[in-house]
């Protein structure tokens, strides 16, 4: 497995990214497609949000290892909506359309606390 580029995590964060991306790869994920994860400052209630070839993960997704691999592969599900030409142009409804049409095929669900 490829491992992207990762950006401002601190050791145990990347260990964490680790896992998630095995855990994946194991469900057949290409997880390559992530060229780069980036660690951001997001504001509360924000886990995750998709790069043009990445995803900038916060705090939050860090919460469990569970949580991060949901949240990576919500992000990975965004990248494949992009790269199909179904998140170019964003109108009224269309972010709930974009969750919407992936929570159907996830294999991680977000976990409950």
């Amino acid at each position: 497995m490829d491992e992207p580029r990762l950006v401002g995590f601190s050791g145990t964060q990347e260990d964490m990214i680790r896992k998630a991306l095995a855990a994946m790869s194991e469900a057949r994920y290409e997880v390559s497609r992530f060229e780069e994860l980036i660690w951001v400052d997001l504001p509360a209630g924000f886990r995750a949000m998709c790069l043009e070839n990445g995803a900038a993960l916060g705090d939050e997704a860090f919460s469990s290892q569970d949580m991060l691999n949901h949240a990576l592969e919500e992000e990975y599900l965004h990248l494949i909506q992009k790269s199909l030409g179904r998140a170019t142009e964003f109108g009224k409804g269309t972010a709930r359309y974009l969750e919407y049409d992936i929570d159907d095929i996830r294999k991680f669900p977000r976990p409950d606390f």
